[in-house]
């Protein structure tokens, strides 16, 4: 019987594919892995399950109901962990994870105390002093206390240490085994294959394999492809390249109070690792248009441009859409999530 059944869906975020023409189906008590790099549609898959955004075309179905039309009664079973995580910074731990139980009608205060001593939680530390890694434990925590039917899992073990990792897993499958349905995704293959039923594959929106047995069988192929190192600053631009990439504009930190305040010394070539990237394709360059919204143009090598930029993203999303850009890739995940909205108003314009 099918948990998730996806006929032909598409997103787009104005003039940009984020998923194209996705077929794809998980039974009832899988655990399903979706794999691929950033940038490839797996969170936009995640989101479109949770009605956070609905689908261009196509259409979706959670355990039979509508997910867009029928959405309140399928949340009701999903608990859902995104990439990046965002809570109120003044609230504590284990008042979160008991307020999520509250919300789904859930009273068991022995889970809550299991899954706190499980992810090592301090109950009463706030949110606004923990580091990310304690963040996303909490938020982990909180999913799993509701005892979802359906649980949706994005890049889960990022910023978890190789411990963890093997209690989140372990825990993953007592759930599977009891009749949740899970869907992970993943950049490394490798690590989540073994746990999974079934494996797909997602690169540039659409799925290339649906195939457990071919993952398991070609290790290489995620090698090749999925290979994010990056140690010096040509190979922090080189992460997110393909071939045909020519102009890369190199975002500086937007936020002062997290990463400091920058000068002109800071924003040399030399510090390119603290920078966000994203990397765009286009058969032109329109040098007048990026610097028209104040950003200026710090090195030009290998037919890469590379510009810094510290401005309003709002200005910098409605010009990459404005310029129609061939392809544009983000490859810093927060990065993802401020221009999601951009994106997602732009396709109403």
């Amino acid at each position: 019987m099918l948990a998730v059944s996806l006929n032909q869906v598409s997103k787009k975020y104005g003039r940009k594919i984020g998923i194209r023409g996705i077929d794809l189906t998980v039974n009832r008590g899988d655990i399903f892995g979706l794999i691929g790099p950033d940038n490839a549609g797996k969170s936009t898959i995640l989101r479109i399950l949770m009605n956070f955004v609905f689908p261009s075309d196509g259409e979706v179905t959670v355990f039979g109901l509508n997910a867009t039309k029928e959405a309140k009664e399928i949340k009701e079973d999903i608990a859902y962990v995104p990439g990046e995580i965002y809570f109120y910074h003044n609230m504590k731990a284990e008042k979160y994870i008991r307020l999520t139980m509250k919300m789904h009608h859930q009273k068991d205060k022995e889970r809550c105390a299991e899954l706190i001593k499980l992810f090592e939680i301090e109950p009463k530390e706030k949110f606004e002093v923990m580091d990310r890694s304690d963040q996303k434990k909490v938020a982990l925590a909180a999913a799993l206390s509701i005892k979802p039917k359906l649980l949706l899992l994005d890049e889960p073990t990022r910023g978890l240490d190789a411990a963890m990792k093997n209690r989140l897993y372990q825990h993953l499958t007592e759930m599977q085994a009891n009749g949740t349905t899970i869907i992970i995704t993943g950049r490394d293959a490798e690590e989540i294959y073994g746990l999974c039923n079934r494996i797909a594959i997602i690169e540039n929106g659409e799925i290339t394999v649906d195939d457990r047995a071919f993952a398991l069988e070609n290790p290489d192929y995620f090698k090749d492809k999925f290979d994010f190192s990056a140690s010096t600053d040509d190979a922090l631009i080189a992460e997110t390249a393909v071939d045909g990439l020519e102009d890369t504009i190199v975002m500086l930190p937007n936020a002062p109070d997290e990463f400091g305040e920058s000068d002109d010394d800071k924003k040399a070539e030399d510090s390119l690792e603290n920078y966000k990237n994203i990397t765009m394709k286009s058969t032109g360059f329109d040098r007048d248009a990026f610097l028209n919204i104040g950003a200026k143009i710090v090195r030009e090598k290998a037919g890469k441009i590379v510009i810094e930029y510290s401005g309003d993203l709002s200005a910098l999303a409605k010009l990459l859409y404005d310029l129609n850009m061939d392809d544009i890739r983000i490859s810093s995940k927060d990065l993802q999530e401020e221009f999601l909205p951009f994106y997602e108003g732009g396709e109403n314009e």
